[in-house]
């Protein structure tokens, strides 16, 4: 097995993980394609095909980066109620992952799609027919079917059982219908029991709705609208108007209020809502439920939660300037040393002298070099793929801890790195000239990066996403050490010292506002009214 294919297992482990929580792709499918596919390509090399590396590449990258993409793309595009997108994008998403889970979801989002296009009855039969099914898509379309219809018990009845414990959005399902069925307070506790679970197994989206429903039945209008105008603003603008009306109504008790709203939003406000609508008004005022001091604090607890994940993903650029500017340095270097030939030739002597790092710093006290030797690359493959790591990591960290702290632990990791390694080759019994070179050691800079705001953040929030940054990048490191001192003989020390690098830089020079506990939200009630207009979209995420 060569190297090149050694980077596709990476991606394909770090999107299976990602498969397996949020697409709800079985893991024994998945582990059955994923095995297909590798032998695939192993049979490809071993049999010495034309374009082999080119395969890996494109697989690596198709697993990678275009994934992921097309189910944000879809899954987007289902709140947005945009239906032709998002049955598009997931045809692209079933064509390269085709395992029989994806075909079943297909189902249910053409039964959610009709309902949302106002074909309710149309939508309510195909979730009907999935529920008298069998597995886990007949549980969730079960419950979905209920919550729609308003049948909580029997809703809470299916979340209850192994259902629920198979499937953690059903559970959130069965929390929702306990607030729906006056049993707030067991539902504050059960999302508080399972907080963790949630947060591993459930998207962001699921988790926000079911927390403000909790919010709206406690009458915490302020909390309700912080979510309608933060992670759920991408909700129609009539349903977000609704939600805000009876979160006011439950702080209130003013049923005149919200009965007029619900008259008056009740034509602009369609798909999944309408049942509901049609109960609230059949039904009369509805019971408000008593909030203990206890219930109180637990509910302030996940609030403060959601503060302290806006402040840990806070942006403080729009645009990674600095990440782009190195990732074209890199490039043009990289063409200008190569002439465009695709590989610097070892051979010649003046590019020899360019690129060696040793013994020329040691001789001649060029000690620039442990700086340029970082834009040097070997071929397209190491820049392509340095280059495609950069992107992946270093826009999102730039924008988080800004410009100029960027470029100082990219270059500063860069040269850590080097230094490291001509202290490996002083240390080692090796008499040919060192050839270090690339941005690799910069680029794990910025993982060590990462993984000191989160290490920071976690030390003080306790916030699960930070958890979840610091095992990631664990997991990252560890594969990369171990395919390096399998294929890569001299480059662990090079990677590793990157990654302390970066990891000490920003310990003394991370933004400290955003590693910091967010300051605690109001405890009070705020008052009653329809949400603000929506805001610009946020930049913490």
């Amino acid at each position: 097995m060569t190297p090149d294919i050694i980077f596709l297992w990476v991606p394909l482990i770090t999107f299976g993980i990602f498969a397996a929580r949020y697409m709800r792709v079985r893991a024994w499918q998945m582990a059955a394609w994923y095995g297909a596919l590798m032998l695939v390509v192993l049979g490809w090399h071993l049999l010495e095909l034309p374009q082999a590396v080119t395969v890996s590449v494109i697989l690596w990258i198709l697993y990678a980066f275009v994934v992921p993409r097309l189910y944000a793309v879809t899954f987007g595009a289902l709140l947005r109620r945009d239906f032709d997108k998002a049955f598009k994008s997931e045809r692209w998403l079933r064509l390269v992952m085709p395992v029989p889970s994806l075909a079943r979801q297909r189902r249910l989002m053409q039964a959610y799609g009709l309902i949302q296009t106002n074909q309710v009855e149309a939508g309510l039969d195909a979730l009907e027919q999935i529920a008298n099914g069998t597995g886990k898509d007949a549980a969730s379309a079960a419950a979905q079917l209920h919550l729609i219809k308003g049948e909580y018990e029997q809703l809470v009845e299916i979340a209850a059982g192994p259902a629920g414990q198979a499937d953690p959005s059903v559970r959130l399902m069965g929390i929702r219908g306990l607030a729906e069925i006056g049993r707030l307070s067991d539902a504050i506790e059960a999302y508080r029991l399972e907080a963790n679970r949630f947060q591993a197994f459930t998207t962001p989206m699921d988790q926000a709705m079911t927390k403000l429903n909790l919010f709206t039945h406690a009458g915490d209008v302020e909390a309700a609208e912080q979510y309608l105008n933060g992670v759920l603003r991408i909700l129609p603008d009539a349903e977000r108007q609704l939600i805000a009306a009876r979160a006011a109504y439950f702080a209130d008790g003013d049923w005149t209020v919200f009965n007029a709203t619900m008259e008056r939003l009740r034509p602009n406000i369609g798909g999944a809502m309408t049942p509901r609508i049609e109960q609230w008004l059949a039904g009369g005022s509805q019971p408000r439920q008593t909030v203990s001091d206890e219930d109180r604090e637990k509910l302030q607890a996940l609030r403060q939660e959601q503060v302290n994940a806006r402040a840990y993903y806070q942006t403080r650029v729009s645009k990674p300037l600095a990440a782009l500017a190195f990732m074209g340095l890199n490039v043009l270097i990289f063409l200008l040393t190569t002439s465009f030939g695709g590989e610097i030739n070892i051979e010649s002597g003046v590019l020899q002298d360019a690129i060696f790092v040793y013994p020329y710093i040691a001789e001649t006290g060029e000690w620039y070099r442990l700086l340029t030797a970082t834009f040097l690359h070997l071929n397209y493959l190491h820049v392509g793929f340095n280059m495609l790591a950069l992107a992946l990591f270093g826009f999102a960290v730039e924008k988080r801890i800004g410009h100029g702290r960027f470029i100082t632990i990219y270059l500063l990791s860069g040269i850590g790195s080097m230094v490291a390694a001509v202290i490996n080759y002083e240390m080692s019994e090796a008499t040919e000239p060192l050839l270090a070179m690339g941005a690799s050691g910069s680029i794990f800079g910025i993982l060590g990066a990462v993984l000191a705001m989160a290490i920071l953040t976690y030390r003080r929030t306790k916030l699960f996403q930070a958890r979840q940054d610091v095992t990631a990048i664990l997991m990252i490191v560890a594969i990369q050490t171990v395919f390096d001192w399998t294929y890569l003989e001299g480059s662990s020390p090079l990677h590793l010292s990157g990654l302390i690098s970066g990891f000490v830089i920003t310990m003394l020079i991370a933004p400290r506002d955003s590693l910091e506990p967010a300051p605690p939200p109001p405890s009070g009630e705020a008052p009653s009214g329809p949400p603000n207009p929506p805001a610009p979209p946020a930049q913490d995420r």
